[in-house]
């Protein structure tokens, strides 16, 4: 069978979205490399990104019937439309080349290794053995399944500040889930209870898949398609690693949903939209506790008001 290897160039805040459409387009792997990013940014007093656009690389199979060209046209549309939905971010665009028959398991594995975040998460490729330490929670991936692996500096920082956050018994909704990163790490921290959604189906099957591979974590989460205007109920904390045009408009979602003085965590917030992200958490009832920042990308630790 032969494969389409499909690269394409974006800004920085597409890159996920762009994930997204070639997971819809039947990619199995997805490798997103931001040279705007570093692994773990702790300790760093300054540090100077090198230039240039990220790119998002996938391959899709090519099954019996189906001409590349007819794959990169519905490619070429579905690009369009995310730049005519959010023109801020720019016009992607991509190669391609046509292979033949590959084991792309094994060849997105060479982009991986075992990572650590912050004083405890230690991320697992889901091929490496691995044993932690008592102190260590381990997130196990099948990485390449869905974005959202920790080597971006938006995941990595919600890692850290989940970690300085969660407290044993805390129930906690992850808006956006990804691969599940976040909602495993935040059983593995102590959370009773986990609700992750996420609007994208194949990000649901992910993150269910790596739900498997934590049992640990299992019996405390539940992953299922949907989004926080759908969550009922009170919880103490909300992660959300979502652009801001989807966090900011539904501040006041995540306020309805959180006890008083319960916290949210969130990141995929470009640095230049600081402003509009707290005056949005000031009109929903939010007070900022802290606020990292990678790059050009933000994430942030608030309080609902009324503790």
């Amino acid at each position: 069978m032969d494969w389409v290897e499909i690269t394409v160039t974006c800004r920085p805040e597409a890159t996920e979205a762009v994930a997204g459409i070639l997971s819809e387009l039947g990619s199995r792997g997805v490798v997103i490399h931001d040279p705007t990013s570093v692994p773990s940014h702790e300790g760093w007093d300054y540090y100077d990104p090198p230039g240039g656009d990220p790119t998002v690389t996938g391959s899709v199979a090519l099954e019996e019937g189906v001409q590349a060209e007819t794959l990169l046209a519905e490619l070429t549309d579905r690009l369009a439309f995310l730049a005519e939905a959010v023109p801020e971010w720019g016009q992607p665009i991509f190669s391609s080349r046509v292979v033949q028959d590959r084991d792309w398991a094994s060849y997105y594995r060479q982009f991986y290794e075992l990572l650590r975040i912050g004083r405890r998460v230690v991320v697992i490729p889901a091929w490496e053995e691995y044993q932690p330490t008592p102190d260590e929670v381990p997130v196990r991936l099948d990485i390449g399944m869905a974005f959202g692996t920790g080597t971006h500096a938006t995941t990595a920082m919600c890692l850290e500040l989940l970690q300085e956050t969660v407290q044993p018994g805390d129930r906690v909704i992850d808006w956006g889930c990804g691969s599940g990163i976040l909602a495993i790490a935040a059983a593995g921290l102590g959370a009773a209870r986990v609700e992750a959604v996420d609007i994208d189906g194949v990000a649901v099957e992910a993150a269910q898949h790596n739900l498997a591979l934590n049992p640990e974590a299992a019996g405390r989460v539940n992953i299922a398609r949907g989004s926080i205007e759908e969550l009922a109920g009170l919880v103490e904390g909300v992660s959300a690693n979502i652009v801001a045009d989807v966090v900011i408009p539904r501040l006041g979602q995540v306020a309805r949903v959180l006890v008083p003085n319960g916290w949210l965590v969130v990141s995929g917030i470009v640095a230049d939209r600081r402003e509009e992200l707290e005056a949005g958490l000031a009109q929903a009832g939010f007070q900022l506790a802290r606020l990292k920042q990678a790059g050009e990308w933000i994430a942030a630790l608030c309080r609902r008001a009324g503790g």
